[in-house]
């Protein structure tokens, strides 16, 4: 497979990365942001603003602390395996965290940094919320993490047996922002309409509550944003 380059430099990305982690002490967050935004020695990030620059430094080391709770193996088994695939998740995870509005977008990249890190590969739920992120406001996802701990948390319902059985469960819909949440939620994977190919859109929403069920997925996001936004 033929390898991407570097722009000017002539090198490829894979070989820009392994010059990076000759310093067993760089954090391999830090060697992924130097290797996609600056060539050697200037500043992160050279064509950004010098506020997007702070705030994309600020998100990097959100990666890092997360990094810290792998294993030294885990990271090295890692690099030694990019391809071309991981590098472009890599940068996806890393370029949607620099250019998103919402630090809570970047927090959620950063655990699905990890995750990347520990299973080698992104899952394809995963892959989904990746690649349709920016569809998601703080809101939706406050909203979504709000009412599954509503459920699982204050409730006490399980959410393991709530997968199995495919309880229903109720999504109230009595404005039209609560529809818009629930339709952006079913279309990046968080839940899944228990009226599921039967032909309806956002306009034929009606009544003041939704049914909707759960998924595995829905249960590793819930954990990512109680971990994120809980006490």
């Amino acid at each position: 497979m033929k390898e991407v380059y570097y722009p000017i430099m002539d090198k490829p990305y894979k070989k820009l990365l392994f010059e990076e982690l000759e310093d067993e002490t760089v954090p391999l967050a830090e060697a992924v942001a130097r290797t996609f935004y600056k060539a050697k020695g200037e500043i992160y990030a050279y064509t950004i603003g010098s506020y997007q620059n702070a705030r994309f430094t600020k998100r990097i080391k959100r990666f890092e602390k997360q990094e810290e709770l792998l294993s030294p193996k885990q990271i090295k088994d890692f690099y030694l395996s990019i391809n071309e695939n991981k590098l472009d998740i890599l940068f996806e995870l890393f370029e949607k965290a620099r250019t998103s509005t919402y630090d809570l977008h970047a927090k959620i990249l950063a655990k699905l940094y990890v995750n990347l890190i520990s299973n080698g590969n992104l899952d394809y739920h995963e892959s989904t919320f990746l690649a349709n992120i920016n569809i998601m406001n703080d809101t939706d996802l406050i909203k979504f993490y709000e009412l599954l701990d509503e459920l699982f948390n204050k409730k006490g319902l399980d959410i393991d047996n709530t997968i199995i059985k495919q309880e229903k469960l109720e999504f109230e819909t009595k404005t039209y922002r609560d529809i818009y949440i629930y339709d952006k939620l079913l279309r990046v994977g968080l839940i899944m309409d228990t009226s599921l190919g039967k032909g309806k859109d956002l306009a034929m929403y009606g009544g003041d509550s939704k049914d909707f069920y759960i998924h595995n997925f829905t249960k590793l996001m819930y954990l990512i944003l109680k971990e994120i936004l809980g006490d």
